[in-house]
């Protein structure tokens, strides 16, 4: 019986013949080259330009790389609001004006809690 079985067993992926990308509503609108065109910040990039062997591939929040307010609400239009202007939950952890010792403390203790994150 087992060998009976076996010998007409089709694997369920077998029998998708074509198969649809399953994607959000939002997903269906896309920036173009006309979108960019004429804004540095957020053209894409040129594919058969050389890298430069010195280039870094992140920009931090007050690095001369980073976006100025202007250019992330230019951007922000592009998208049609879409963006979300968050602070990490370690923010208070690290030196600057949003450094605060006890909220650091909290986030901490609460850094291995999904109820938290």
């Amino acid at each position: 019986m087992r060998l009976l079985f076996s010998a007409w067993y089709i694997p369920p992926f077998a029998l998708i013949r074509h198969v649809h990308e399953i994607n959000f509503g939002y997903e269906a609108t896309v920036l173009t080259d006309n979108d960019v065109q004429g804004k540095p910040g957020i053209q894409f990039g040129n594919l058969t330009a050389a890298v430069k062997a010195n280039a870094t591939c992140k920009a931090f929040p007050g690095d001369s790389d980073w976006p100025s307010t202007q250019r992330w609400a230019a951007f922000n239009a592009t998208l049609g609001s879409a963006l979300i202007r968050i602070k990490p939950l370690g923010t208070p952890c690290y030196a600057g004006t949003d450094y605060n010792q006890a909220a650091c403390q909290q986030a901490l203790l609460n850094s291995f809690s999904g109820d938290y994150l």
